[in-house]
């Protein structure tokens, strides 16, 4: 895995994406339609203001490309349908570091906001231009794998 560096601070995501499937990311934006920059909440900072990405554009863009994500959270909530009830929170976080440690893909958290890095058997590539950042906490990996052709359901 090759490390990428974020063309701007809001592409975080196709970048991880792209150095997860080693496609330059200039290509994967190019693919998904727009860069994200569109200005959507005047009144928030940079880089909250933009569109940016959201992690179903990208797990639709690798289907078309022969590839299929599967998301696994390092901590799920169940919640009855009764809203006042507290959620019961499970740790998923040992079947999480094996999975990060045994597979391909990116993981979403955040650093002081929503942030993607790729990973690569428990190596980690950071669109920022780190390896192995120390203030950023996971919540979900999204395996990626070849999608097999020849399967028939």
């Amino acid at each position: 895995m090759r490390l990428q560096k974020s063309p701007n601070a809001w592409s975080c995501l196709p970048t991880a994406f792209a150095t997860a499937i080693g496609c330059p990311v200039a290509n994967l934006i190019k693919s998904l339609g727009h860069d994200g920059s569109d200005i959507q909440w005047p009144g928030m900072a940079e880089p909250l203001r933009r569109r940016g990405f959201h992690a179903q554009e990208l797990v639709h863009l690798l289907w078309k490309l022969g590839y299929t994500v599967t998301p696994i959270e390092a901590y799920s909530q169940m919640v009855p349908v009764v809203e006042y009830l507290p959620p019961l929170l499970l740790d998923n976080s040992p079947m999480f570091d094996a999975i990060v440690h045994s597979t391909r893909g990116v993981i979403t958290g955040k650093t002081t906001i929503g942030h993607a890095v790729a990973y690569d058997h428990g190596a980690i590539c950071d669109p920022r231009g780190l390896t192995n950042p120390t203030d950023f906490s996971a919540n979900c990996a999204w395996i990626i794998n070849k999608r097999a052709t020849d399967v028939q359901l």
